[in-house]
């Protein structure tokens, strides 16, 4: 009866064990590196630090969303947005609250310590980066309003300038002056129309995005105010790669649980191992009883079997090692490609500042009102294009951030 009792907990830990595993390997570990992760017996659980960290969740490239705000604006700045959508993230306190439920039930199960402990790692981590993952969402959402309030400003120039020509053309009209395609500016300023429209939309949708992750009094009026400007530079990707490879707290919690491999966990670990490596683990023999023939029937197969476990764990560290250094590389070029496609950007715009300026000067020997019109939109066009690189400049920065994993 007791040995039932006792298979029976083992498999509810290993089962609970791998659905953390599962999440583990969703959302890259990121906790306190101060933790001692090889600790045992311990009676409590750790509770993740509601701070929100300061690098963020990889994910698709946003598009660049163009619209102005009508309600009442509040402004947040981008750590702001974090820390309310870390503090507010509904998964995490989810894992507290299980945390908490399940310490009452602890003392039926001393005999498993050990394979508590791992797991109460592993339950800590997770809960840490799913407040990392909401915290990051929250700021890509931030960023893509920010960009959308650069455009808005810009299409309402860009309407104000078609209006502006529309009323010049309808003048030359009234004077009998031929026009070629007097429907020209009509139907461009049905296309900015439509735009804005569009933008609008996506606005609203952003917010209720933004408001499932910090709430609706924050999210619903949310205006950021951010530097249109970027000032681009980075330290050499070797450098990066070497920091990442200090700083990325999961890298550092597969090692220190390295330490745990141990007669009493090794059924747990044979668990992860098989998790991991995408095979199924048919054992379900009873703690006690496995416990008792690790010690006193084979003990050779057993030392084998834990020197095994560890030359698995580090191959482990090494291919993890080896992920960590090329997603460093990747957002490394994606940051640098942005910033130089973004100084790119800028210099077309000062192009057509210049273009539009000759025009100007020349205009008092010769009519070229309809060329300055041609330009002044192909100005428009390319400030357009400077703020969507800036917003994948930002989305470029958090990537490399969350790649390198140093607050």
């Amino acid at each position: 009866m007791a040995g039932a009792i006792g298979q029976k907990r083992t498999m509810q830990s290993t089962g609970q064990l791998r659905l953390l595993l599962i999440a583990v390997c969703l959302f890259p570990t990121v906790v306190d590196c101060s933790t001692a992760l090889g600790q045992r017996d311990s009676q409590t659980i750790a509770e993740p630090s509601s701070a929100p960290p300061f690098f963020f969740v990889s994910s698709a490239s946003l598009p660049v969303i163009r619209d102005r705000i009508d309600s009442v604006e509040i402004s947040l700045t981008s750590f702001q947005i974090a820390e309310l959508a870390a503090q507010k993230c509904n998964a995490a306190s989810l894992i507290q609250a299980d945390s908490k439920a399940r310490s009452w039930t602890r003392a039926a199960a001393r005999n498993e310590a050990d394979t508590r402990a791992i797991l109460n790692q592993v339950r800590l981590a997770t809960a840490y980066r799913l407040r990392q993952s909401a915290a990051a969402n929250a700021l890509k959402l931030h960023y893509a309003i920010a960009a959308s309030l650069q455009a808005d400003r810009l299409l309402e120039e860009t309407l104000e300038l078609l209006s502006q020509q529309l009323q010049a053309q309808r003048e030359l009209i009234a004077k009998g002056v031929s026009i070629p395609d007097d429907q020209l500016v009509s139907r461009t300023m049905t296309v900015m129309v439509d735009r804005q429209i569009e933008n609008r939309t996506q606005l609203k949708q952003l917010r209720v995005q933004l408001a499932g992750l910090i709430g609706h009094q924050a999210a619903c009026g949310h205006a950021p105010h951010e530097d249109p400007q970027l000032h681009p530079s980075d330290a050499e990707l070797c450098e990066r790669i070497e920091q990442a490879i200090e700083c990325r707290c999961e890298l550092l919690t597969i090692k220190r649980l390295s330490s745990t491999i141990s007669p009493e966990t090794l059924e747990a670990w044979n668990e992860i191992g098989a998790f991991l490596s995408g095979v199924p683990n048919v054992s379900a023999r009873s703690y006690f009883w496995s416990k008792f023939v690790s010690k006193c029937l084979h003990p050779d197969e057993m030392a084998c079997a834990l020197e095994a476990r560890k030359s698995w764990i580090n191959s482990l560290i090494a291919e993890r090692t080896k992920q960590i250094s090329v997603e460093v590389e990747l957002a490394f070029e994606k940051k640098k490609g942005a910033a130089l496609r973004w100084v790119n950007a800028t210099e077309q715009v000062k192009q057509w500042e210049q273009r539009l300026e000759q025009l100007i000067q020349m205009s008092n020997v010769q009519g070229n009102l309809a060329e300055q019109f041609h330009v002044r939109l192909k100005l428009q066009e390319s400030r357009g294009a400077v703020i969507e690189r800036w917003l994948e400049w930002h989305q470029a920065e958090t990537e490399l951030r969350l790649a390198i994993g140093c607050e």
